[in-house]
């Protein structure tokens, strides 16, 4: 399988704010930065931002005659090309919103979900076991301001996910303890103790009566909710870097119904956790690097390595990825996989989402990102070390 490498690029970050200052006539124009990188090459330019009847746009600059950009429906979402020997077209997202996470200093995860009364809920977590909650409505205020504190966890959380109700919060911790808090009020009527070094990943089973964890022990347990217990366990020779879990709509002996994946340093196992503990299939990464991000989405299982790769397999035929793309050697971070395509964030701040082509989510500064998700209305989401950007 050959790993495909994709061009990036990096913008200003201050970009957003240059828009703005533009648009509010407090400056005439002003040029931004950009860099594109297709390797084994990389160049680098400046675009001018000017009005255009009541908007800001981005033009090609006067010095940087390669480059062009163009404004597609708002001043949020543009298209820019590159000329010479570096050839380039994407498309850019500046952020709607951006501010500064009060909560948690340094936000790592974060989960977006609909509650069965239709109502959209947040939840990130952090460092030192901030872990907060509330309502969602588009890139308004939330969430800015904490609304709900899930307090118990003496760890950073590495793992926080909605059971399918919406209102209920299962987290995971340094602190080898995974919690139930209410997204309502913060409380917790339920932890779950027994794994004997830092649980790095959670996934929900079903309708949330039975939920699993994996963890730095090398293992992978299966618990019974209600009665906080674990009911099954597998153990893998190396330990356990992200986990997740999927199901296909028609069971089939390809595609069992409660897949639970684990991510490693070769790879992701895979278990029917319909069936005695056995493991269902297993795939290698096409390139170096261990598992560090893990989601799939009905029979699609999208993998983020350490070294910067993305693989997507199909868990009916996991043998050799669908696909498999490297931009550079930064960390991936978090992966997220649904009807609309696929979200990648990575630790050199450049967040991108994957649907066809690729576009680039701006304004980190070089600022590693840690979390991203799409909401109800197909709105991107990321967040990074004490801050959070909403793109439309």
């Amino acid at each position: 399988m050959r790993v495909r490498q994709r061009p990036w690029l990096a913008v200003q970050p201050s970009v957003a704010e240059v828009l703005r200052d533009v648009h509010a006539r407090n400056v005439d124009a002003e040029d931004v930065w950009v860099s594109a990188h297709v390797a084994p090459h990389s160049v680098h330019g400046t675009l001018r931002c000017k009005r255009s009847g009541e908007s800001a746009i981005l033009t090609a600059s006067p010095s940087s005659a390669a480059w062009r950009a163009e404004a597609t429906a708002s001043p949020d979402v543009w298209d820019v090309c590159v000329a010479g020997d570096v050839e380039l077209s994407t498309q850019v997202h500046v952020p709607r919103v951006q501010r500064t996470w009060v909560g948690a200093q340094a936000p790592t995860v974060l989960d977006l979900q609909v509650s069965a009364s239709g109502t959209e809920r947040w939840a990130i977590g952090g460092a030192d076991g901030q872990l907060y909650a509330g309502e969602w409505h588009g890139g308004g205020s939330a969430p800015a301001v904490p609304s709900v504190e899930c307090a118990g966890h003496v760890g950073d959380v590495t793992s926080v996910r909605f059971f399918p109700s919406g209102e209920v919060l299962l987290s995971t911790s340094l602190d080898m303890r995974a919690r139930i808090f209410s997204a309502i009020d913060g409380s917790c009527p339920r932890t779950l103790e027994g794994h004997t070094r830092a649980i790095v990943g959670s996934a929900i089973l079903g309708l949330g009566r039975r939920i699993a964890t994996g963890s730095a022990d090398h293992s992978v347990r299966v618990w019974d909710v209600g009665r906080g217990a674990a009911v099954q366990q597998w153990t893998r020779d190396e330990p356990v870097t992200a986990l997740a879990a999927y199901g296909a709509a028609q069971a089939t002996p390809e595609a069992p119904v409660g897949a639970l994946l684990a991510g490693g340093a070769r790879g992701v196992h895979a278990w029917d956790v319909r069936a005695a503990p056995q493991e269902a299939w297993a795939c290698v990464l096409p390139a170096p690097g261990g598992v560090s991000a893990l989601c799939a989405h009905e029979t699609r299982v999208l993998v983020g390595s350490d070294r910067g790769l993305v693989a997507l397999f199909d868990a009916r035929a996991p043998a050799v990825p669908l696909e498999a793309w490297v931009r550079s050697e930064a960390r991936i971070t978090d992966v997220w996989a649904d009807a609309h395509g696929v979200l990648v964030a990575t630790s050199d701040g450049l967040p991108y989402a994957a649907s066809g082509g690729v576009q680039e989510l701006v304004g980190w500064d070089a600022a590693p990102t840690s979390a991203v998700r799409r909401d109800a209305h197909g709105h991107v989401l990321v967040a990074g070390p004490g801050a959070w950007a909403w793109y439309a």
